[in-house]
């Protein structure tokens, strides 16, 4: 099928083409539906793209597709994908960032976000300068509520799975813009707490508060020490939401992210489908693909119980001696709102072999 499908794809996605305006969207669709029911990346597939690249760079009639056909190539072509075209998603990356409507970094935000995923180590370091200027405007508040949020959440990704990496975007922008490093850091970490009620989804509430203890113990860190009472309120917060949940809770949380992102349009087909198959699933399609990505995906089946507990326990063996403070319980008293600690100690360890000390009463040594 596709020895007769990709030829004429590739005509009819050319932009040089005399008659393109004629079959283009048609043919932007048909080559979609075409790479969804792919089940391995072809030589021609991967020739296909620098028509998909020319398209972006043209205009952005098409972003949206365009967007989704590159979340795909990343699905399906994985490291193969990157090794040929990582110059020019870096090309088309600084395109788009801070010059096209919501819809359109909604989009580009997906796309990261897959790349984070399947490449979390690899991702910061080959697409730095486009985190980099997401950072500038995320800064500068140049964007809607709605995509400083989504980006914020990409920032998370990165300082979960790497805080050094994600503080390293810091010293990039102070070089760039020739301002102190921290500063540039509390103008951000502001906006992310600000911007902390105006996440939508569940399952990023969630990646925000566990990617933000990564940031503790920081006792070194004036800044994070006067805001610990604020990031134990939002913790506190996702804490309520996901507590008691089992897992098959935990997987829907993660697919609900999947259906805001369009990747998946019938959710009684990801119910059946998630009973299935718990090993060993081939990748025959699109799919089966995200349906990967969400069980490889450690946030989903991360605990914000089990990680505060084990912030607080971080924090309290490393708390030095200051004068304001005679300990670790007389700091938490001191800046996180009492009603928090109270809501805090609604919820003991969850002991399966081992004690672990409670939060709200966390060890000293």
């Amino acid at each position: 099928m596709h020895n007769f499908l990709l030829p004429i794809l590739k005509t009819c996605t050319d932009v040089n083409h005399s008659d393109e305006a004629y079959y283009m969207e048609d043919a932007l669709e048909l080559w979609d539906l075409t790479i969804q029911h792919t089940q391995t990346m072809s030589q021609e597939m991967l020739l296909l793209f620098p028509n998909l690249v020319s398209n972006i760079k043209r205009d952005f009639l098409h972003l949206a597709i365009c967007l989704k056909l590159i979340e795909s190539y990343v699905l399906l072509g994985k490291s193969a994908f990157l090794n040929a075209y990582s110059s020019d998603l870096i090309s088309l990356f600084g395109v788009i960032i801070g010059n096209v409507k919501d819809q359109g970094s909604l989009a580009l935000v997906n796309v990261l976000d897959t790349l984070l995923v399947l490449f979390p180590s690899e991702t910061p370091t080959v697409f730095a300068k486009p985190f980099v200027s997401i950072l500038l405007d995320v800064i500068k508040l140049r964007e809607s509520e709605l995509i400083t949020s989504s980006y914020v959440c990409l920032f998370a990704r990165i300082l979960f799975h790497d805080p050094t990496k994600f503080l390293s975007f810091f010293t990039s922008l102070a070089q760039q813009l020739n301002e102190p490093m921290q500063s540039l850091f509390e103008r951000f970490m502001g906006v992310w707490i600000d911007i902390a009620d105006h996440i939508i989804s569940s399952f990023k509430r969630k990646l925000s508060a566990i990617a933000l203890m990564k940031l503790y113990p920081s006792w070194d860190n004036a800044f994070l020490t006067v805001k610990f009472g604020e990031m134990m309120n939002m913790w506190v917060q996702v804490l309520y939401e996901t507590y008691d949940m089992d897992e098959s809770r935990v997987l829907e949380m993660g697919k609900q992210l999947f259906i805001l992102n369009g990747g998946i349009s019938d959710t009684s087909s990801v119910a059946n489908e998630a009973e299935e198959e718990e090993d060993g699933l081939e990748e025959k399609n699109e799919f089966d693909r995200k349906r990967m990505q969400l069980r490889n995906d450690p946030i989903v089946y991360g605990s914000v119980h089990q990680m505060l507990q084990e912030t607080m326990q971080r924090m309290a063996q490393t708390f030095p001696k200051q004068q304001q403070y005679s300990s670790f319980e007389h700091f938490l008293q001191t800046v996180v709102d009492p009603n928090v600690l109270q809501q805090l100690q609604k919820y003991p360890p969850k002991r399966e072999g081992s004690a672990t000390p409670s939060p709200s009463t966390p060890s000293k040594q």
